[in-house]
C-alpha cells in the first residue's frame, strides 16, 4: 500500500511508485461522483465516496488493495474527507 498513490480521474486510478506503472480503471466509474478518497493504512483498505449529486448524502464505498468492493454504505453528510486513528 505505502507503494501506491491512489486518485480520482472519473475512475479511482492507481499508480505504482517503485515499478512507475500507472492504471486508470482500477476502481470503475459505474456512474458514481467519485468525490473523497482515502487509505486506511492499517489494512490498506481504499475509502471512496459517491457524491451523487452534491445535494444527497454520500454513499461511501470500501475496496481492497486488489479493487474488491469490501463493503458500502450510506452516509450521513456528503463525506469528502476520510479520517483513519491510530
Amino acid at each position: 500500500v505505502s507503494n501506491s498513490f491512489y486518485f480520482i480521474k472519473g475512475n479511482i486510478c492507481k499508480f505504482d511508485i517503485v515499478s512507475e506503472s500507472f492504471k486508470d480503471d482500477f476502481i470503475i466509474n459505474n456512474d458514481n461522483v467519485f468525490y473523497g478518497l482515502g487509505v486506511d493504512q492499517s489494512n490498506g483498505d481504499i475509502y471512496v465516496s459517491d457524491a451523487k449529486d452534491f445535494v444527497q448524502n454520500s454513499k461511501v464505498y470500501i475496496y481492497s488493495t486488489t479493487g474488491s468492493l469490501i463493503h458500502s454504505f450510506d452516509s450521513e453528510i456528503n463525506t469528502g474527507y476520510f479520517l483513519f486513528g491510530n
